[in-house]
Order: structure tokens, then sequence, then C-alpha cells
């Protein structure tokens, strides 16, 4: 059966979460347990799935509840009643409305329903604009456009979004997923700055990427992006911003440049030292002579 929009991954990701055989099949093979479960995902939908990184789709599938009362639906094998469940009947009318325990739940892994919707639509934008099917749109390949293609794509994305971006921009994404998610964290920017700019500043009529921002509204504009990102940035590098749109795309890139410079924390692994000294581990005992027990120093 098919599903609205942004729903095909909910309803596999819920029944993941309780059925353990079936979270092995979606880590290994998202289309096959789709069918497993008669889910049918249109073609787009199936590249979005498809281009969840897997331990990502296990950190969402580790975080997602399931009622008590839906988990016998999910153990099932009938996408309809896990719909059914999920949904409820007025959100399965209007296609769109969000339900507890719904698409927008799945925030460790970043998949809210409006961000699922984002990259829909930058598939179908990208594969528009590269002369391809959205199925077949690669989001791990390289950014490879032509001077013609670029110029479209980003012409494309600037009508949909009010976004400018540059060719530096382009060449910084590296790869059709990067270029997303520029796309993504610069769409929640923009809405972050016009927020700001009209809570502080005298904006009359619509506010744009190209709407001018005075000097007192730039300086309440900036302080408002360090506390809602909780990011260094540095005011020199903004003292001179023109427009509203200007100072999305400083304050996305700057946001960009943390998330690569960030890694995740390994865990040091400690191995227990001889006689339980600190340092270099001692030699192991020759002969059956003991060890002491501060300093590891074998005595002669």
């Amino acid at each position: 059966m098919g599903v609205p929009p942004g729903q095909g991954l909910e309803i596999l990701v819920k029944k993941a979460s309780v059925d353990a055989e079936f979270r092995q099949l979606l880590l290994a093979d998202r289309v096959a347990a789709a069918k497993r479960i008669s889910l049918e995902l249109s073609p787009t939908e199936a590249a979005l799935i498809a281009a969840v990184p897997a331990r990502q789709l296990e950190q969402i599938i580790a975080s997602t509840h399931v009622p008590q009362e839906h988990r016998r639906a999910f153990l099932g094998t009938a996408a309809a009643a896990m719909l059914a469940v999920t949904t409820g009947t007025a959100a399965l009318l209007d296609g769109a409305a969000s339900t507890a325990g719904g698409f927008g739940g799945f925030a460790a892994g970043g998949y809210h329903r409006e961000t699922y919707q984002l990259r829909r639509e930058f598939l179908e934008m990208f594969a528009e604009v590269t002369g391809q099917k959205p199925e077949d749109v690669d989001y791990q390949s390289k950014l490879a456009l032509t001077a013609e293609q670029a110029a479209k794509l980003k012409e494309a994305i600037t009508t949909k979004h009010d976004l400018t971006l540059t060719d530096a921009d382009l060449v910084a994404a590296g790869t059709v997923g990067g270029l997303a998610g520029y796309v993504e964290k610069a769409v929640d920017v923009r809405k972050q700055v016009h927020a700001s700019a009209r809570t502080n500043g005298k904006i009359e009529g619509e506010l744009t990427r190209e709407t001018t921002l005075d000097p007192a509204t730039r300086v309440r504009v900036f302080r408002d992006m360090k506390r809602e990102y909780r990011v260094f940035l540095d005011w020199d590098d903004y003292r001179d911003v023109p427009t509203a749109g200007e100072m999305v795309r400083r304050v996305t890139d700057d946001l960009i440049r943390r998330d690569r410079l960030q890694t995740p924390e390994q865990p040091v692994k400690e191995k227990p030292l001889h006689g339980g000294t600190f340092g270099n581990r001692p030699d192991p005992p020759i002969q059956g002579k003991p060890f002491g027990a501060a300093t590891g120093i074998r005595p002669e």
C-alpha cells in the first residue's frame, strides 16, 4: 500500500524498534524491508530512505518509542494497520498532520517531517537540473556540475528558499548530500534570522534575502544567532553584513565549519597495569619473584 509522503520511513523505523529480525533486514536492505510488510514507496522516497546512513538509522530506531497499545500492529506484517495506528484517520486525510510519536519524534537522527520534505524537494530539484530520475541520484556522489547546471541549481534554490548561494558554497559542499545538508541548515538559519530581524528591527513589508539590516538590527541579530546556535561567531566577520541574505549565508557557513571540525569523542580503553603502577607497564615477573605493589619494580 502507498502512504503519505514522509510516513514510509516512520512506519519502517517503528516496526524495527519492536521487531529485532525486521530491524536487521531494514539495516541491510531498505527496499526489501518495505516489501516484507507490503509498503509501497515512491521512487523518490525509496531513494531518500536508502540515503540514511546505517549508523544514523540505528540511532533513530533506538530512540523511537511505540506505545504499548500500538505494538501489536507493528509486530504484524500489514503496513496498512501500522499506518492506521500511527496517523489516525484525520491525519491520514490531510496527509500532513503530525501526531504524537510521529515523524517529528525522530529528533535523534534529525529526520523531522519538515527536514524530510526539504530533502525530497531538493532531490527532485537536483534530478531535474541534472537530467536524472530522483531514484538514481546518489547522495554520496561527488557534486560534479557543469557551469550551466550550477547556475540553474543556484537559481532554483534561490527561487524556492530565498537563499543566496555562491560557486564557493557548491565547491565546499563536496557531495550531493553535502549540498542538501547545507540547504537544510540555511533554511533553518533563514527562519531564525528573519524572526530576529522582525523582532529587533523596523522592518516594513516583506522580509527577503535582499532586505537591508541597519547597524543596530545587525548587532541584535548577530547576538541572537550566537545564543540560538551556541556557536562562536566573530563580530569582525559580520560587522559589514549588508542584508538578511548575507547574514544567513555567513551564519550557515560558520555552522557548517563548526560541524566539520567536531568529531565524536572516542572512549579511551585503559588497560590495568601490573603492580598497580602508573605509566609504563613493568616487565613481567621472572622466576616467580614478586613485584613491589607500589612501584612495580622487581626486588633483587
